[in-house]
């Protein structure tokens, strides 16, 4: 939880309490034996309603858990009080507990782990006393008193009375597994609406429970990005939001029965299948992720490119494997590939390149032959490596797009070169798989294709832009034999638009190229040099 920013000022609370509530109370025996006098002391250590707390009750033994959870509470504008902080050396440290409990909590959330099971005795199970005591004075319905657990625990079955009891009574909050991060906002939520009932939960808030509620649900996912994408204070929240699903994506690529990297026959006819049945299996897996990518680049902002380039950074790190079949290695790419162009198409039709920073420009793949460097992902993989090796399989699988059945008699005279191919088919394809998808934003069919080749262009330019040192040979984009005829094809348009428009070029005014017109330039003059090689080459 390391990184939680404040996102509601604890100036801004205010709550009404009635005049029984606002009334000190004496909590445990030694405090009735005190007398009158102490009712006094705890009156005067009162604390404005707008520096109530939350307590956190806990074993030290959890420290660690305790800080993160404070961390999580303090981001949205929640005060906290736990012994650590607030007391200081020579104070009365179970007079200060007790009042802590009895006259200046809003709410009291008691931490639990298996921690408990080593200790015969903890000072907790007296702040869990005095607890009990103050919510038995509390309505049946009020929210004051919360139980966390940190791991598999037992709660302790404190009697609450009328026939309830703190294990089963309390809805209890569970900040382990892969729930951790939902859950701590939804604690952090309900605790806010006690410290301030008269105030709105935060959009952030609700969209990440929303999320977890829709976890099978693209719609209800990019629903929720929606909500955080418009909170202006969601931006760590959003960067978890989507961390939980690039793990999600992580551990189904990571399966070596539907992604192996191995096959025991490697003639052409028999492994297709293999091929085909991991690019399939790619893009389902892919598809609840595609309409979120396509929100996040036409209505990201600066504040937001963190979370998008962690979100591609925990992909990038499958890509590398040195063990296995060169065809399906360079297929592990494809998935990035996708998520490069859906961020490009929506970026370049929106007109807003800022999402691309993190996106596309930012995320690097790991040399694979020196640890140590690191190559950007435009540079590392385009439609023409991640077919490498299966060109004849990539060609069928385009064909197959307008309908041609592919069988063995098509895949074999495909690998002998008696049957000629698209001449872009990983492009074609990527056209194809991506059409509906824009469907409402760009719905004329023309207008598509367009978009289309100008990201393609664009893409090929950011390569181009990261090679210098090493050289670049193009990303044999479908955009080569669209405009092989054209006076101007979309490369040199897009390049007289950066020289006539220089620094208030879009791309460069969002940050691409560094800003710099120089490099912006040469990168294009490369794209359209590499275009016209492969124009005359191939065609």
């Amino acid at each position: 939880m390391k990184g939680w920013r404040q996102i509601r000022s604890t100036s801004d609370v205010r709550w009404d309490k009635s005049p029984r509530e606002r009334t000190p109370r004496r909590g445990a025996q030694e405090c009735a034996e005190a007398g009158p006098w102490l009712d006094g002391i705890l009156a005067s250590m009162q604390l404005p309603l707008s520096q109530r707390h939350a307590f956190l009750s806990y074993m030290h033994e959890d420290k660690i858990h305790v800080d993160e959870l404070q961390e999580a509470l303090e981001a949205a504008g929640i005060q906290v009080w736990r012994d650590t902080q607030a007391l200081w050396p020579g104070e009365d440290w179970q007079m200060k507990i007790r009042a802590a409990i009895e006259t200046d909590s809003l709410a009291f959330i008691a931490c639990f782990s298996t921690s408990a099971d080593q200790r015969e005795k903890s000072y907790q199970y007296e702040e869990l006393t005095l607890a009990v005591e103050q919510y038995r004075l509390r309505p049946p319905d009020s929210s004051w008193l919360f139980t966390v657990r940190f791991d598999d625990c037992m709660v302790p079955a404190f009697d609450l009375g009328a026939g309830r009891a703190l294990d089963k009574t309390i809805q209890r909050t569970d900040l382990f597994g892969s729930g951790k991060t939902v859950q701590t906002v939804r604690l952090s939520q309900a605790v806010g609406r006690v410290v301030n009932p008269q105030g709105n939960a935060s959009a952030s808030t609700e969209a990440v429970a929303d999320a977890k509620k829709a976890s099978s649900s693209a719609r209800g996912r990019a629903d929720a990005l929606k909500q955080l994408l418009r909170d202006p204070n969601a931006d760590i929240a959003l960067e978890d939001f989507m961390a939980t699903i690039a793990v999600e994506l992580r551990e189904k690529f990571s399966d070596a029965t539907t992604f192996p990297t191995i096959a025991e026959d490697k003639a052409w006819v028999a492994f297709s299948s293999v091929w085909f049945a991991q690019v399939r299996a790619y893009e389902t897996s892919l598809e609840p992720a595609l309409d979120m990518i396509r929100l996040a680049a036409m209505y990201g902002k600066v504040q937001h490119n963190p979370a998008w380039e962690r979100f591609m950074s925990q992909l990038t790190p499958l890509i590398v494997m040195d063990d296995g079949i060169p065809a399906l290695l360079h297929l592990r790419a494809y998935p990035s590939l996708v998520l490069m162009y859906v961020a490009t198409i929506s970026s370049s039709s929106r007109r807003n390149f800022v999402p691309m920073l993190g996106l596309v420009t930012s995320p690097s793949v790991r040399d694979r032959f020196d640890s140590t460097k690191a190559i950007r992902l435009p540079r590392f993989t385009n439609v023409r490596a991640v077919a490498e090796g299966a060109e004849p399989l990539a060609s069928a699988l385009a064909l197959s797009d307008d309908g041609t059945e592919v069988t063995p008699e098509l895949i074999a005279g495909l690998a002998e070169k008696k049957i000629g191919g698209p001449h872009t088919p990983m492009s074609d394809h990527l056209h194809s798989l991506l059409r509906e998808l824009f469907r409402d934003e760009l719905a004329d069919d023309r207008d598509y294709a367009d978009a289309f080749d100008r990201a393609e262009v664009m893409l090929d330019a950011i390569a181009a832009d990261t090679s210098k040192q090493s050289g670049w040979a193009g990303g044999f984009g479908r955009y080569t034999w669209r405009h092989k005829h054209a006076a101007d094809p979309v490369e040199v348009q897009m390049l007289k638009e950066l020289t006539e428009q220089r620094e208030g070029w879009g791309p460069l005014l969002d940050g691409l190229f560094g800003r710099s017109v120089d490099r912006a330039i040469s990168a294009f003059e490369s794209v359209k040099e590499t275009a016209e090689m492969v124009r005359r080459q191939q065609w």
